[in-house]
């Protein structure tokens, strides 16, 4: 548990040992309290499960009445009574602002854990009449017959490289030509091909921005990626190159890998490679970007780099207004950036993540889930 260092042997005797002592005891109790919290999620967990019989939109619907509501300044009351209780009521007016900042995400730890719960539940006690699915492979769907295995994209001596990496992965794989990278997007876009190829970052430029807001704009998935190398250039440039699919073709689990992890002759026997999650960040409010980090980092997923991007590179219907402002209410608060994050999903559960996604942060995007074949 992350408290304070309070075993410090230079300061006993002292003043300052003595309150580290008073801080150790507290600590102490509020472990207990701890075991006792994850003990009535646990039943909760359970209850929730009987209460909608099976029915997942209505243990959804539980779930989603159990997120944090928005503070609102009013003037003290009497302390409630249970079962409507305030945990901060009866703390000190003065102090009610320190207490609220300090534990200002054990509501989301806490429905992490519950969704945790739920997930153990799910796969050990299934429900009645409701076979939980153990099939986990990766389905496109809404493919059609012509488009499936069709790869377009903007030929260059690297661009084939990518290509003739990538189809040693993907079924009845053919090449389609395109004049541009536009023309490669809306060949997916249209269902016209299966996948396309783009550039996505340098070593030299970092993320392709440009390159970025095609993603966006179509709605397209990175499900591989592969890095080229350019020997000619000083630094030895490399440029990632993505295989992507439009979206809508993604099963409705997201965070299904397309593709076997690559073991290519060069990889055997070293470390397995990252399978890496991006994740379109869109909105400052419910969850902000911290409350996202910090559920990402409770699921194991470790981030790797995060880019913002300008407003202007972003479709309008992708970002999330906030809450209506009225002429009187300035200064208003500046709304940040759209963030593109890339997790390291090697640790991951990526269940309880994709469950927080879906419930808590339903306008972020996942627009990538790729090894590095």
């Amino acid at each position: 548990m992350s408290f304070l260092h309070t075993d410090i042997p230079d300061l006993r005797g002292y003043d300052t040992g003595l309150v580290l002592s008073n801080l150790a005891y507290l600590g102490r109790r509020h472990a207990d309290i701890g075991e006792a919290t994850l003990a009535e999620l646990w039943e909760l967990a359970a209850a929730i499960r009987l209460d909608a019989g099976g029915d997942q939109d209505t243990e959804d619907s539980i779930l989603l009445s159990l997120q944090d509501q928005p503070q609102e300044e009013t003037a003290p009351e009497a302390v409630p009574t249970l079962p409507g209780e305030d945990p901060l009521a009866a703390s000190l007016d003065i102090n009610r602002d320190l207490l609220s900042r300090m534990a200002c995400r054990e509501g989301l730890y806490q429905r992490l854990v519950l969704y945790r719960f739920l997930s153990d539940m799910a796969q050990t006690m299934p429900s009645p009449g409701k076979p939980e699915s153990i099939d986990r492979g990766f389905r496109f769907t809404g493919v059609s017959p012509s488009a499936k295995g069709r790869v377009a994209y903007m030929k260059s001596a690297f661009a084939d490289k990518a290509y003739l990496t990538f189809s040693g992965w993907v079924p009845d794989c053919r090449a389609q030509d395109a004049h541009s990278f536009v023309d490669a997007c809306e060949e997916v876009f249209n269902g016209l091909c299966q996948f396309c190829i783009l550039p996505l970052e340098s070593t030299d430029q970092g993320r392709l921005i440009a390159f970025s807001r095609l993603v966006i704009k179509y709605q397209l998935y990175v499900v591989a990626a592969c890095d080229m190398e350019d020997p000619t250039l000083s630094g030895h440039r490399i440029t990632r190159f993505g295989l992507l699919c439009r979206r809508t073709t993604v099963p409705a689990d997201p965070l299904a890998l397309p593709f076997p992890i690559p073991v290519s002759p060069g990889r055997t026997g070293s470390a397995e490679p990252l399978v890496r999650l991006e994740l379109l960040h869109t909105t400052s409010f419910a969850p902000s970007l911290s409350d996202l980090l910090a559920a990402a980092e409770f699921c194991g997923l470790n981030l790797l780099r995060t880019d913002t991007l300008p407003d202007a590179d972003i479709p309008a219907d992708s970002l999330q207004e906030g809450p209506d402002v009225s002429e009187t209410d300035v200064p208003a608060r500046q709304v940040p950036p759209p963030v593109c994050l890339t997790l390291d999903t090697s640790s991951a559960d990526l269940g309880v993540f994709t469950r927080w996604l879906t419930l808590e942060a339903p306008d972020d995007t996942v627009i990538g889930l790729y090894c590095v074949l």
